[in-house]
């Protein structure tokens, strides 16, 4: 049996139950907002306005899916996704982390694309939002880029529920 985020060796049904009682007690923490937090809200809205800020960001973070040792053997190659997608599946075929990243990779790869060559067919709309379209791509493989070599896996804002190769 694998060892856990948990530190230690459950069983399948051990595992899933706290998986289980962890996305309960996250859905009561996305009750509607106190006036205190709102107001927290809107500071940093106000701070992010300025430039970019990830500290708040809220993936979804799937590690526990994924042993220590995978994770830990393979985080540079699964990080090497976000400029080439398909190494991770050449270098290691059997990484379950290296196949997510290597998703989100395809995933940031096919968006860009395509986003750059809509946006390259309107006449000057298309032309002045490119550049910012460019500038997001940027920033979201940055992001992913980072998680990877902090050892995590956690989605990519808007476009990390899109799954097309861990089926």
């Amino acid at each position: 049996m694998d060892e856990n985020k948990y530190g230690s060796n459950l069983t399948p049904e051990e595992l899933e139950a706290k998986m289980k009682a962890e996305n309960e007690e996250r859905a009561a923490q996305s009750a509607p907002p106190s006036e205190e937090q709102a107001s927290g809200h809107q500071e940093n809205q106000q701070r992010t306005a300025k430039g970019f800020d990830f500290s708040d960001y809220e993936g979804e973070d799937v590690t526990g899916h994924y042993t220590k040792e995978d994770i830990e053997k393979n985080k540079v190659v699964a990080a090497i996704a976000y400029l080439i997608f398909f190494l991770p599946l050449i270098a290691a075929p059997d990484s379950k982390f290296g196949r997510f990243h290597a998703n989100q990779g395809l995933v940031l790869l096919i968006v860009g694309m395509v986003g750059n060559l809509v946006l390259g067919m309107i006449p000057i709309l298309g032309w002045i939002l490119l550049p910012l379209y460019s500038l997001a791509i940027f920033v979201l493989a940055v992001l992913g880029l980072v998680n990877t070599l902090n050892g995590k896996a956690k989605k990519l804002p808007i476009i990390g529920k899109i799954n097309l190769i861990n089926k």
